[in-house]
């Protein structure tokens, strides 16, 4: 899921070692088997992508100590990126979504307790991108229909407007059935026809080997005459 998950969100080191300063992650490959042994670097680069993947984060001086970090040239870069980032994945997550230290899994970046960590943050992630992509298009049809969101008494015009869209919608969306019972029709009965043409041509053409054992005994009986 982890591997899922971060394709699904884009995840592409190429996209990073464009850059002359991300060189140090060359050695990273998105892998199941990624965190099999202590791997700092993948860390690094999966957390980096994965916060800078959310709207906001919060709170906004962490992320700042984050961007300021990364990429992590020492020792003491990467611990300012581990203490930070644990504070963003805690926001993130919420007080009651981690059972372990999130700081102490960032410390030894390696097992099964990382990896877990991973998936909920990039679950998190994708929630946040499906929640803001949902307040934009509701935003946006509202404002279509010249309604504020959340409005308890939208105006006439707004209804009347929404009635005529689903009925336009509707009468669409039975178009499209009818004509596909009909294309499903021709269909069939183009089946049966190639089926009864192809039984005529069946019954039209003589077998080549009953022709051949016909014409083998016709000479049989002629030479013993």
């Amino acid at each position: 899921m982890m591997v899922t998950n971060l394709l699904l969100l884009g995840f592409d080191t190429q996209l990073y070692l464009q850059d002359k300063k991300f060189h140090g992650y060359r050695s990273v490959h998105l892998a199941p088997t990624m965190f099999d042994v202590h791997n700092p670097r993948g860390l690094e680069l999966i957390m980096h992508f994965l916060l800078s993947k959310l709207p906001t984060v919060e709170p906004a001086e962490v992320w700042e100590s984050i961007q300021l970090a990364f990429p992590c040239l020492d020792a003491n870069l990467s611990k300012t990126f581990r203490n930070n980032t644990a504070e963003a994945i805690k926001h993130l997550l919420g007080p009651n979504k981690h059972s372990v230290s999130i700081k102490s899994v960032l410390l030894e970046p390696k097992g099964e307790r990382l990896i877990h960590l991973i998936v909920q943050v990039s679950s998190a992630v994708m929630s946040s991108l499906l929640e803001e992509r949902e307040s934009r298009t509701n935003t946006r049809h509202a404002n279509m229909l010249h309604v504020k969101p959340n409005c308890q008494h939208p105006h006439p015009s707004a209804i009347v407007a929404l009635k005529l869209l689903i009925q336009h919608e509707r009468s669409r969306f039975q178009q499209t059935c009818t004509e596909t019972l009909v294309l499903q029709k021709e269909q069939h009965k183009m089946g049966n026809r190639l089926a009864d043409t192809y039984r005529t041509l069946c019954a039209a053409t003589p077998n080549p080997v009953s022709s051949q054992s016909l014409n083998s005994s016709s000479s049989s009986l002629n030479d013993s005459h």
